[in-house]
């Protein structure tokens, strides 16, 4: 029980200072992904509706 608490105290003081970096690159990796799979998209945006 004091296990999960000390767990629970410390997922809510990390996962502020953890996830926005994590956000921030699976962002950047979806827009590359993105970039890689369609690149005439970007060129030509009235295709791409």
């Amino acid at each position: 029980m004091t296990l999960y608490f000390y767990l629970s105290i410390y997922a809510f003081v990390f996962a502020p200072m953890v996830l926005p970096p994590v956000l921030q690159l699976v962002e950047v990796i979806v827009r590359r992904v993105r970039a890689l799979v369609s690149p005439t998209a970007q060129r030509q945006p009235t295709l791409a509706v």
